[in-house]
């Protein structure tokens, strides 16, 4: 009684709006859905009980629930200095104030006070600014107009380069003075999450006490209780290793989590880490359920968020099998995480682990990070050639790719990478970790503290097997054929030397005598594909060597482009 009851009153409301020629818009998910659970049970009745658990209304049932009206909710991402940006430039001309000149100090101040006190932004106002910060405020706008229609369309928020306490506080006032979140009595209404991303070492090395200081802010913890007590925490895979080299990211990225894990149960705010993983090893790609059994024990609280890109969505979601497989893989990660006994990690193993992530990131500073290196990364690579690439949503340089006008801190992490695994060097995958192993070795004069770590630390043996696959995946003399394209080939020999110290360091400390002996599958896959990937390989060296001789033309830049491809699907990966 009660269902036609409600029936007949949707009908008459609609009835009604057509009369009136004002067609309502607010027919919600949960409206829809209780209508087809309606259709259901009337049908129930009928002479075909069996047709509703397996026919279309029943699927269409599952899907609503599933993905509502929207799909799947969208999570906006912006880098800090443009709300910084925005700021300077609404409060220059607000109260002709140069908030970038301010202190860190000064902007927390500032910011608490304009969240507490200023007025939702005019149309005049957003008309005087530049077209950067229009856009910048439009995209907030855009959120509003979008989780008023529905509240699941935008989730997050997430804040590229989250470097200061500030970098948030910016986001929350520009939502409040948007109209998206309101801020009255001490109190938010807010359905929006805002998520810091720290990506560089310094930034996740400084996230917990980062973390810990938001939390200790009024304004920011009263915002947290909006969301149910509840905080999402972005950590970046990809700038990390650039920024520090393969064995230094891991180490930070697990620290930092362990870290992070600590201060949100010490505030008794609860809390999921997003990990920005990327398709290549060195950008936190590789085996999944791997990665998620090696986090600290305080993060293995079944919630997990992570992203999947580029060509790994067809990998691992391509076929109905390998999704489902792949899906099994990681629930049984999350739950063997949360049931598996923690063992902490005694004082010598920590120090060794850090002493793997100070000396591989010298290495990889002094190495990778020199002028040499840069130069000849720039000549020996098709990076020029990938920037030109129409396969991404930003391009490969924040400045143009020349030597005298861009440097290291400008290319993107995707473009490097991906360089680096055409030439078949694969370096952000396994370089400073050599020097870094051989030395602990010989500190200690003795590898055995080094084997028992590998076969106690989750992190360390994931570290260690991520590495062998890189360099299973290198060709050295392949990677030499390239080197002769730059103006400093002897360069090639220091990376052949740090790869065989990395090879040497790998059979003793695993006992393993080939670089994937665990895995037979996988090298003979390896194995199987080298032939053809080399030719590819050759064909593109040739093809840079007459481009270099200034044969540039359209059609030898396509056949660039082909050759690139060629070798991003032997390699199953663009980075």
């Amino acid at each position: 009684m009660h269902d036609a009851t409600y029936n007949q009153s949707k009908l008459d409301s609609f009835i009604k709006s057509v009369h009136s020629n004002k067609l309502s818009d607010c027919y919600s998910p949960d409206e829809f859905i209780k209508d087809i659970e309606i259709l259901i049970e009337a049908l129930k009745n009928l002479v075909y009980p069996t047709l509703i658990k397996t026919g279309p209304l029943n699927d269409l049932l599952i899907r609503a629930k599933t993905f509502r009206f929207i799909l799947m909710s969208l999570d906006i991402r912006e880098h800090s200095d443009t709300h910084c940006n925005v700021i300077d430039e609404l409060f220059n001309y607000r109260k002709n104030l140069v908030y970038s000149s301010l202190s860190e100090k000064d902007k927390q101040l500032f910011l608490s006070r304009a969240i507490m006190e200023e007025k939702i932004i005019r149309t005049e106002e957003i008309e005087k600014l530049s077209l950067k910060a229009r856009q910048t405020l439009e995209t907030f706008l855009m959120i509003k107009s979008q989780c008023f229609d529905d509240t699941d369309a935008i989730s997050s928020y997430i804040v590229s380069m989250t470097h200061e306490k500030s970098d948030l506080l910016e986001v929350l006032l520009l939502l409040k003075i948007t109209g998206v979140i309101s801020y009255e009595g001490q109190e938010f209404n807010s359905l929006l999450d805002i998520i810091p991303l720290y990506e560089t070492i310094e930034d996740i090395s400084g996230a917990p006490s980062l973390v810990s200081d938001l939390l200790d802010d009024s304004i920011f913890s009263s915002y947290v209780q909006s969301q149910g007590n509840f905080q999402e925490i972005m950590l970046g895979y990809s700038d990390s290793n650039k920024d520090g080299g393969m064995g230094m990211a891991t180490y930070a990225l697990n620290d930092s989590q362990g870290k992070l894990g600590e201060v949100l149960a010490e505030k008794s705010v609860s809390s999921r880490l997003f990990h920005g993983r990327g398709g290549s090893v060195s950008r936190g790609g590789g085996r999944t359920n791997a990665a998620i059994l090696a986090l600290p024990p305080i993060c293995q609280n079944g919630r997990i968020r992570m992203t999947e890109q580029g060509e790994v969505i067809s990998y691992r979601y391509g076929s109905i099998a390998t999704a489902k497989r792949h899906l099994e893989q990681i629930v049984n990660a999350v739950l063997k995480g949360m049931i598996r006994e923690s063992v902490p990690q005694s004082k010598r193993d920590q120090h060794i682990m850090f002493s793997i992530a100070e000396k591989s990131q010298k290495t990889y500073d002094d190495l990778i990070l020199s002028d040499e290196c840069w130069e000849f990364f720039i000549r020996s690579s098709p990076i020029e050639h990938i920037s030109r690439l129409p396969i991404a949503s930003r391009p490969a340089s924040r400045k143009n790719l020349d030597t005298a006008i861009a440097d290291f801190d400008n290319l993107r992490a995707i473009p490097w990478v991906f360089s680096w695994v055409q030439t078949r060097y694969n370096i952000p995958g396994w370089f400073g970790l050599g020097t870094a192993l051989n030395k602990i070795a010989k500190e200690r004069n003795t590898i055995l503290n080094l084997q028992k770590l590998y076969l106690n630390s989750p992190i360390f043996s994931h570290l260690l097997n991520n590495m062998s696959f890189e360099m299973a995946r290198g060709r050295m003399g392949i990677s030499k054929l390239y080197s002769e394209l730059s103006q400093s080939p002897q360069f090639h020999e220091i990376i052949v030397e740090e790869y065989n110290r990395c090879l040497k360091m790998f059979t003793l400390i695993t006992g393993h005598e080939t670089l994937l002996e665990r895995n037979p599958v996988i090298q003979k896959s390896i194995e199987f594909r080298n032939p053809i990937a080399d030719i590819i390989n050759l064909i593109q060296v040739e093809l840079l060597k007459r481009w270099n001789k200034g044969e540039k033309n359209e059609r030898m830049q396509k056949s660039i482009f082909a050759s690139i491809n060629g070798v991003a699907a032997s390699m199953q990966t663009t980075g």
